[in-house]
């Protein structure tokens, strides 16, 4: 756009006389602009209505049995109690029915247990020292002169914390084979060697050095801070020798039995490879499985009928029997390996001599005065004759101090739910009126004014909300019989009908004499072919508000699609005012001009 200084030598305002002449010929500009204003509102106000009709969509959808938003069946929903839950825990689901019973717990049901005693586990080289027991610190080996020149060379190992057994050993060994005196000279140890037995056991082999005579000494004093000669079980006499080597060529220790808690790398002596089955598991073994192997595979599995945990202090695997297991034993078989811990495969199952054994028992409980036996802790209706009903036994009652349950109806959640409906139908009833109403006296008019189909539609979902079930069996056939009521239509065709009012005393009683046909009434029965008011409501919903060609979507679109024809509309209108302002500057410009040339020839 140039820049103008209008009516220098004419002395006229041509900006003025421009933009008068600009603003006579905008009359349709401003009709578009106010067009577009009008869309712009009525595509928000439509916008809005659809959340409304979705919001009061989403509240029906809580009651209406099987959906999604809804966790449970609101009108079946109880509260369950128990006098005593740290003696009977109770649960329920939506078929219980209101009811008070005094139950007793008589004898607690046990799982059959098996003990495996004496469960070894032997080292291997991955073994963790820390695993041991065995602490970070030097641990220290003499060596000393002969009587001419008495002097003693010390060899310091070190251990560290994330040492195993395989690299510890290496550490001697390497250590033995360097040693030198203090010249530099070798001291002849490359022959004393520690190693793993087959059998899981630590050995060290002094080689030619095993007599009293012998230069080489295992020492555990004097520059030892670790306690591995300790958990090693060494002991040493005043000579510094070890007094389980005195006339031997080895010492060791035999570390079966020694499982601590993390028993990763500690394996179990097998006799034989191949399958065996722990309590439904079935593992395979070799030399490298260990005992955490075993422990873990029972327990992470799901079909396992028993758990099992490792007892340190009398160094037995337990295997305890899950409370729902039918079996009266835990079962076992396969490898060899069961054999030597009282097991024998030889019938397929568990030898029970030795005691290490025990059989499920049943437990026993009592409700109202009616013993029954149950062979788990978790009591299912099927065996207490409660229907929807579970106990959890958690310990014996002392006697004649039953437990009390209590079982009643729970209707706060419904009503609420209920509540909800009525007021999102009328937030969608009353914000349809708010857009379609109209002031005489400043003549301005709702946005939605005389928007007759959307109208239609409120007064059809009213009067199917108000209808009648058809059903010779319900003793309510209408909602305004339980409580859900509505005033009269507008008689203003253009206006929505009125909103809704919701007794909850009046739904009480009618719900509490009739529970059944409540439900059937407002969310139907597919068994006696009731279709309920609610569902109804749910299904013409869907229509109105279909992601595809449903109202709203198809009425925004439309709109949205003039706005945008109203946007080219504009930008042309713009466009040629804007030539005619240029037209127009350009004009007076070249009138200006002249008129200046006049001036200066007529002096």
């Amino acid at each position: 756009m140039s820049v103008t200084f209008g009516g220098l030598v004419s002395g006229l305002d041509t900006d003025a006389l421009i933009s008068a002449e600009i603003s006579s010929k905008s009359y349709r500009l401003n009709r578009f602009k106010e067009q577009q204003e009008t869309y712009n509102a009525e595509k928000s106000a439509y916008q809005t209505m659809s959340t409304k009709y979705k919001a009061f969509q989403s509240a029906l959808q809580t009651l209406l049995d099987g959906n999604i938003v809804s966790s449970f069946d609101l009108f079946n929903k109880k509260d369950i109690t128990s006098s005593n839950e740290s003696a009977i825990k109770v649960t329920s689901n939506n078929l219980i029915q209101k009811g008070d019973y005094e139950i007793s717990v008589n004898k607690l049901a046990e799982p059959p247990k098996t003990v495996l005693e004496d469960f070894a586990g032997y080292m291997t080289g991955k073994t963790s020292v820390t695993d041991l027991g065995i602490t970070s610190g030097n641990i220290s080996f003499s060596y000393y002169s002969d009587s001419s020149n008495p002097k003693t060379t010390q060899i310091t190992v070190e251990i560290a914390n994330g040492d195993t057994m395989e690299s510890l050993m290496t550490k001697i060994n390497d250590a033995m084979a360097e040693a030198t005196d203090g010249d530099g000279n070798s001291l002849g140890l490359s022959d004393v060697k520690c190693s793993i037995t087959d059998d899981g056991r630590f050995s060290i082999d002094l080689g030619s050095h095993t007599t009293e005579s012998s230069n080489f000494r295992l020492s555990g004093v004097g520059g030892s801070s670790s306690n591995f000669f300790d958990v090693m079980g060494i002991t040493f006499d005043e000579n510094v020798i070890p007094t389980e080597i005195v006339g031997d060529q080895k010492t060791w220790l035999n570390l079966s039995g020694k499982i601590l808690d993390n028993s990763a790398n500690l394996k179990f002596p097998v006799t034989s490879g191949g399958k065996i089955n722990l309590a439904g598991v079935e593992i395979e073994i070799d030399e490298d499985t260990t005992v955490n192997d075993l422990i873990n595979a029972v327990n992470k599995d799901s079909d396992s009928t028993a758990t099992v945990s490792y007892d340190k202090v009398k160094n037995e695997l337990v295997f305890t029997g899950k409370d729902t297991l039918c079996s009266d034993y835990i079962f076992f078989s396969g490898s060899a390996l069961l054999s030597n811990y009282g097991v024998t495969d030889s019938a397929g199952v568990w030898d029970n001599s030795g005691g290490n054994h025990s059989k499920r028992v049943d437990g026993e409980i009592e409700i109202d005065g009616k013993k029954i036996s149950v062979k788990s802790n978790v009591v299912t209706s099927s065996e207490s004759g409660i229907e929807g009903l579970t106990l959890t036994l958690q310990k014996v009652t002392k006697e004649d101090e039953p437990v009390e349950v209590s079982i009643t109806e729970n209707t706060d959640a419904l009503v609420e739910a209920i509540q909800k409906v009525v007021d999102a139908y009328n937030d969608m009833v009353t914000t349809l009126e708010s857009y379609s109403t109209s002031d005489t006296e400043t003549g301005e008019y709702g946005v939605l004014k005389g928007e007759y189909t959307l109208s239609r539609m409120q007064t059809e979902l009213r009067s199917m909300l108000m209808g009648t079930v058809d059903s010779d069996d319900l003793e309510y056939k209408t909602p305004s019989l339980i409580g859900i009521t509505s005033g009269a239509i507008s008689t203003d065709a253009t206006s929505t009908s009125s909103t809704l009012t919701f007794d909850k005393d009046a739904f009480l009683e009618a719900f509490n004499e009739h529970p059944d046909d409540v439900r059937a009434l407002l969310i139907g029965d597919s068994d006696a072919g009731i279709q309920g008011i609610f569902e109804k409501l749910d299904e013409r919903l869907d229509d109105y508000l279909d992601y595809e060609d449903g109202y709203f979507v198809m009425k925004t679109n439309s709109i949205s699609q003039s706005i945008t024809s109203l946007d080219k509309s504009i930008s042309d209108e713009e466009e040629r005012l804007e030539a005619i302002r240029e037209r127009l500057q350009k004009q007076y410009a070249n009138m200006e001009t002249t008129l200046a040339e006049l001036q200066s020839q007529s002096f």
